[in-house]
C-alpha cells in the first residue's frame, strides 16, 4: 500500500528499464522518473528472473516460459504481486537475457568507476 505522507518527500523512481523510454510507476504516477528530472543512467530495477542452465533445450526453454506466463497472468498472481508494488512482465527469455547483462555492465561500469572493493 502506497501512503503518503508530508515527512517523506519523493523526488524520482527509476524508470522501467526493460522498457523503451522512461516510465512511471504504476503505484505512484504523480511521482517523475529519476530520467524526468534529469539524472542520467539510473535505469535500475528490481525484480524476479527465472534462470535455467545455459545447456537447457530451447523446447524446454521454450515451455518453461509459456507456463510461467500463463501462472503470472492470472488473477491471484497479478493481485498478489500488485499488493507487493510489482508488476507482472513476463519477458522472453532474450529480452530476460539481455536486462541480465545490463544490469551486470551498469553496476560493473559503477564499481570500476567508483573503485568500490570488497573489504
Amino acid at each position: 500500500m502506497v501512503r503518503k505522507s508530508d515527512a517523506i518527500r519523493a523526488v524520482g523512481t527509476a524508470p522501467r528499464a526493460h522498457r523503451v523510454g522512461s516510465k512511471r510507476s504504476d503505484r505512484l504516477p504523480d511521482i517523475p522518473t529519476a530520467r524526468d528530472v534529469g539524472i542520467k543512467g539510473f535505469d535500475t530495477n528490481a525484480g524476479y528472473m527465472i534462470m535455467v542452465p545455459s545447456a537447457t533445450p530451447g523446447d524446454i526453454v521454450a515451455r518453461l516460459h509459456r507456463e510461467i506466463v500463463k501462472a503470472l497472468n492470472t488473477d491471484a498472481v497479478k493481485g498478489r504481486l500488485a499488493s507487493e508494488g510489482s508488476e507482472v512482465i513476463g519477458s522472453t527469455p532474450e529480452q530476460t537475457a539481455a536486462a541480465f547483462h545490463r544490469e551486470i555492465e551498469q553496476w560493473a561500469e559503477l564499481i570500476r568507476r567508483t573503485g568500490i572493493r570488497l573489504q
